[in-house]
């Protein structure tokens, strides 16, 4: 059956300002949280919400019993009646109702059009909405993808896909997110957990649509002053991200698999004698058992004994070292698993017809997948998790959760295969979420995983991208998937470091592939660590075949990597002060240059992207010891550094600069400010009672954030900002430093290190000048370096004069 919009809002603008219309055939009624539109067979429904939001609801018989939203503060619009339409004005956006001919029109709050939805239809199962393209060029997010940033051109299944050792262009992989935003400053968020289908502008340039597998069409228009007000309003829609603890941000390492206790105890001891910073070790399979050796035990969810003797004094022991203890879990059920049995015979295993679903080709054995629609099966899994919490597991891995082991036909408590499919990953990352509050109320939940769709970064549930080919053209993937990933709403965004699978561009069955086998150089180690640096979560991670620590290459990818590694840690304040502000007010670490650059080249520029306020360009071809590198057009008078050299480059214009082996293009612009803490060999070794503040000679301003790196309490307001303000005066410099909230440095010492400045005349801290003998001045480096001390309920300022 197929409806538009026309047949739909007939009536419409006659009628708004009372409570009913009637003729006979289409009714009208004016409800308490909005308007609702019926006709003989198709009813829709409007509410308005603050913050610029409207939701659109096609009724039917159709479900809505999952919602991806959180609760929103509804209004009535205001209703203005025009000659030949309607006009409903909400907060910040209006929606005109058009009679010739009718139209659902999108409108900013100036009545500027941005788009219009032409029509809907049924058919089927399936519900489609279709609008019109208007003035858009560019669409973002939407999820994981090897494509470009702007999505525009492309058509394309939402259905989580896990593609086993990518290396080229993937439009659909395993993380699907149902919200597009647009160049023109509005957005389309999907309430609907259906798998489905967008279409951008493919089969017609001048319409795009969105088409899901069943349901009922649930969708929020979203406007907003620029893109980040749009990744804002997904936050807004679907919960801001929690705060994962500090530590994540150090160096988490990873392999498939660390067989044994005394394996990881070996690794450990190898960090420490290679003078390498580590937080965390992350077990794979072999905690369990695996598969490797035929054992099969995935679904037992309990360690096995001949490889790790006794969990509780192993997990102790690397906490006693500082190092925190990560493992896989997986939800499909091995037919040899102890479980098995137990979970077939309750019920509580995915079905089709009257039987539980068994895959036998499944690559760790014959087996079936976990229902976790099922209430007392999140139950009886939790309490897999809760034990080993209970001997010391600091944090979660959760694998395979696109889900591997389905089936279209299969059925679930909750519902048909295509409506769980894409939230199985947020159900379990639910379920973890909600243990934890119960069982561990003020320990923060770090889980990293592969699969995803919306809203799971409240649960503490943040994606790496997967099993990427150990080549270079995998990793040149990495940097836009990165820049479209937090485009997308995903922060704390990962990747393999070095590679995961020695064959490439296999759908699900890499590990019978008998084609050339790939390996990790110490050339391609080397340039994915410098770009794993420079990402959000470091996480070396490989396959069976090959090691991935830094120290399993040769002498100068040890020393290169170990540089990285430490300069890494000094960086943990500005990494954590971003991780803060994502979850307080959704401004993330990774953007693309277009988001802060309005220079007409950036939204052509992808692989490069903005680390805070550092714009860094990885090497991803093998062989590159030159790289040219676009940087953007700054305000008269500004200039770009090179991080490592200070060397300058004006803007706006493309720059040919070295990048030897030992060297990842990095730069920094005038007004840049940055902490360095002191060097650490963990995250909470860190002591920010002192701290290097960078600054180079321009307008600018940074905020530290700090609260103690591990529990709740932030949720509660124990944190606190110190805000760093540099302000260029007609002769010289001024600097501010502030602190506010209970968990700040009221007091605490400083090394200012001023970048392109000329030598100061004076140097007055707080009204005192200090000797000449108190700072260093470096004439070749433009650099002007001084100690100097914040004391308690005051504030710290610096005026330099030239």
């Amino acid at each position: 059956m197929k409806r538009y919009l026309l047949f739909i809002l007939s009536f419409l603008w006659w009628s708004c300002n009372s409570a009913t219309f009637s003729d006979g055939q289409y009714r009208i009624a004016k409800i308490d949280q909005g308007y609702q539109i019926m006709g003989p067979e198709d009813r829709i429904q409007l509410n308005f919400f603050k913050k610029g939001l409207i939701k659109v609801t096609l009724l039917d018989q159709s479900e809505h019993d999952f919602s991806f939203v959180e609760q929103q503060e509804l209004m009535m619009p205001e209703l203005r009646e025009y000659r030949d339409s309607l006009v409903m004005i909400g907060d910040q956006l209006r929606l005109m109702i058009s009679k010739s001919p009718l139209t659902l029109t999108l409108q900013d709050e100036n009545g500027n059009k941005l788009t219009t939805l032409t029509s809907t239809q049924l058919k089927g199962k399936k519900r489609q909405i279709k609008f019109e393209r208007h003035k858009v060029e560019a669409f973002y997010g939407m999820g994981q993808k090897t494509i470009g940033v702007n999505r525009i051109g492309h058509a394309f299944s939402t259905t989580n896909n896990h593609q086993g050792g990518y290396s080229k262009a993937y439009e659909n992989l395993q993380v699907n997110i149902p919200y597009v935003y647009t160049d023109q400053n509005f957005g389309i968020f999907i309430d609907n957990s259906y798998t489905g289908y967008f279409d951008l502008c493919k089969a017609d340039s001048a319409a795009w649509h969105y088409e899901s597998n069943g349901g009922q069409m649930v969708f929020y228009f979203t406007t907003g002053q620029d893109l980040q007000a749009l990744q804002n309003q997904y936050f807004q829609l679907t919960g801001f991200p929690a705060l994962p603890p500090r530590w994540v941000f150090g160096l988490m390492q990873s392999k498939c698999s660390y067989k044994n206790e005394q394996e990881v105890k070996s690794v450990v001891k190898e960090f420490q004698t290679h003078d390498l910073p580590l937080d965390a070790i992350i077990l794979d399979a072999n905690w369990f058992g695996g598969y490797d050796d035929g054992s099969h035990n995935m679904g037992n969810f309990t360690w096995l004994k001949s490889n790790f003797p006794n969990p509780k004094s192993f997990m102790q022991d690397l906490k006693s070292q500082g190092i925190k203890t990560l493992i896989i879990n997986e939800p499909q059920i091995n037919v040899s698993s102890e479980n098995f049995d137990f979970l077939d015979q309750k019920g509580w295993l995915m079905k089709v017809g009257d039987s539980s679903y068994v895959l036998p080709s499944f690559w760790a054995g014959s087996a079936a997948l976990l229902d976790l629609t099922h209430p007392d099966a999140q139950q009886w899994l939790w309490q897999k998790q809760k034990a080993n919490l209970d001997l010391g597991l600091d944090a979660f891995w959760v694998d395979l959760t696109e889900p591997d082991v389905s089936t279209e036909e299969g059925q679930f408590f909750g519902g048909e295969e295509p409506k769980i499919h894409n939230i199985y990953s947020y159900l379990f990352a639910q379920l973890l979420d909600q243990g934890m509050k119960k069982d561990f109320p003020d320990r923060r939940l770090y889980n990293i995983t592969r699969a995803g769709t919306a809203g799971m970064h409240k649960f503490g549930a943040f994606n790496w991208s997967g099993d990427a080919a150990k080549n270079f053209e995998a990793l040149e993937l990495q940097i836009p998937m990165l820049i479209g990933c937090s485009m997308s709403g995903m922060p704390h965004f990962a990747s393999d470091i070095g590679g995961f699978t020695n064959a490439w561009d296999r759908i699900g069955d890499w590990q019978s592939y008998d084609g050339p086998k790939a390996r990790t150089t110490p050339e391609l180690y080397t340039r994915w660590f410098q770009f794993g640096v420079f990402s959000p979560i470091l996480r070396p991670h490989s396959g069976e075949d090959q090691p991935c620590e830094p120290y399993a290459f040769d002498q100068q990818t040890l020393d290169i990597t170990r540089d990285y590694l430490k300069l890494r840690y000094r960086l943990i304040p500005y990494i954590y002060s971003y991780a803060a502000r994502t979850s307080f007010e959704g401004e993330q670490l990774i953007k693309p240059l277009f988001m802060k650059y309005k220079d007409p080249v950036t939204p052509a520029v992808e692989r490069s992207y903005l680390f805070g306020d550092f714009l860094v360009a990885p090497v991803y071809r093998e062989g590159v010891r030159k790289q040219t590198v676009y940087l953007p057009q700054l305000a008269e008078g500004e200039k770009w550094f090179d991080f490592w050299s200070d060397q300058e480059y004006a803007g706006g214009l493309e720059h040919q600069v070295e990048a030897g082996l030992e060297k990842i293009p990095v730069f920094v612009s005038s007004g840049t400010i940055y902490p360095l803490a002191d060097e650490v060999m963990r995250a909470d070794q860190l002591d920010q009672s002192h701290l290097s503040i960078v600054a180079y000679s321009g307008a600018g301003s940074f905020k530290l954030y700090e609260d103690d790196g591990l529990s709740r309490g932030y949720e509660r307001g124990h944190y606190g900002w110190t805000q760093f303000d540099l302000t260029p005066k007609q002769k010289g410099l001024h600097l501010k430093v502030s602190a506010t909230g209970e968990q700040a440095y009221d007091s605490r010492s400083f090394t200012i290190i001023l970048k392109d400045v000329a030598e100061a005349g004076s140097l007055i801290i707080n009204g005192e000048k200090l000797q000449e003998g108190a700072y260093k001045y470096d004439a070749s480096k433009k650099q002007l370096i001084f100690e100097c001390e914040k004391k308690k309920g005051q504030d710290l300022e610096i005026q330099v004069e030239v």
